[in-house]
């Protein structure tokens, strides 16, 4: 960075300060001399504050007696700047005043006619804002004016710091799950929504929906602030065929889905033949919505099991007999039908 020559703010700064320094003398630069203010860097949450030390550093036997600096900073990012005088300066009967402007910062030592040691000279505080947009905040040094106590002007530069900007973990839907994955109907399912992270003091939204009209899930779901997830139940009602439900969960752009299994309730169909004795062992044939075959036992009695809705139809047989009735029509509609007998 290229040296600077006095600005008119520090000029306006030493009038109000009281100072009586030979203004002509400031186009006599310290030939050989530099001086360079540097700032450290920091950490701050949002609306929260950063120290940045600011030191001297001085070279070709500079020996500044009056300094000044310029921060600039973006204006989104810093509400407020306040400037303490360090140790040093304040053993060397200086004094540390700032002028705030939107972005910059600018900032005079003066005072005694004492010289101002190399190092620590003082400790910026940055305030961050409320809704600081960004995650790093460079602070800049552009222009540097010293003087040292003849009043000739000393060539100076200057090196900025950042402030890392502690952003708020903004959390996102992760993923949607239900226990049991089948459920037999009519029932409900256990579900859980779960976040990236946990959710911020506001809360997190979550819109629910089900594209199966037999199963029912609240419209939306709100998680705790604090909780990386919350749950809620998943109605099935009853239905008469095995069926899927597609749920879905979703919150700033993000959908998460779960295929929930919906199993049909299995009923029987049984009764008896008579006579025993005559009955055992005859073949009983179950048509219609199923189809399948059993035996009667030594009682006579015989049971079909594993059954969905629907109509069907019972047939006994056995070689050399004939029963009656010959067959039976039988409805199965959400029980179990038993005394089917012949």
């Amino acid at each position: 960075m290229r040296p600077l020559y006095p600005s008119s703010s520090f000029f306006t700064f030493l009038k109000a300060a009281g100072l009586t320094i030979a203004l002509l003398a400031f186009a006599c630069p310290a030939v050989g001399q530099q001086v360079t203010i540097s700032l450290s860097s920091g950490l701050a949450p949002l609306g929260g504050n950063a120290n940045l030390d600011v030191s001297l550093t001085t070279s070709g036997g500079a020996q500044p007696a009056i300094l000044q600096w310029t921060m600039t900073y973006p204006a989104a990012d810093v509400s407020g700047v306040s400037v303490a005088a360090s140790p040093n300066t304040t053993a060397a009967g200086k004094t540390v005043s700032c002028s705030n402007n939107i972005g910059q910062t600018v900032c005079i030592v003066f005072g005694s006619n004492n010289l101002i040691s190399a190092g620590s000279i003082a400790t910026a505080t940055f305030t961050m804002a409320s809704a600081a947009p960004d995650t790093i905040a460079a602070v800049e040094v552009p222009a540097v004016v010293a003087a040292n106590a003849p009043s000739n002007w000393i060539p100076g530069s200057g090196a900025g710091g950042t402030i890392s900007i502690i952003q708020p973990i903004v959390p996102t839907l992760s993923s949607l799950s239900c226990t049991p994955t089948s459920v037999t109907a009519p029932g409900t399912a256990a579900c859980t929504v779960a976040l990236s992270s946990a959710a911020a003091a506001s809360g997190f939204s979550v819109s629910l929906s089900s594209a199966n009209s037999s199963v029912a899930v609240p419209a939306t779901l709100a998680v705790a602030a604090g909780a990386p997830s919350a749950g809620f139940t998943a109605t099935i009602a009853a239905v008469s065929v095995a069926q899927t439900a597609t749920l879905t969960a979703s919150a700033a752009g993000i959908s998460r889905t779960f295929s929930l299994n919906i199993v049909a309730p299995l009923w029987s169909i049984s009764g008896t033949i008579s006579p025993a004795a005559s009955a055992a062992g005859a073949t009983v044939t179950l048509s219609g919505a199923g189809s399948a075959t059993t035996t009667a036992d030594a009682s006579g009695n015989y049971t079909f099991s594993g059954l969905v809705n629907g109509a069907y139809t019972v047939t006994p047989g056995k070689s050399g007999y004939t029963f009656t009735p010959a067959s039976a029509a039988v409805t199965v509609s959400g029980a179990a039908q038993a005394g089917i007998n012949f």
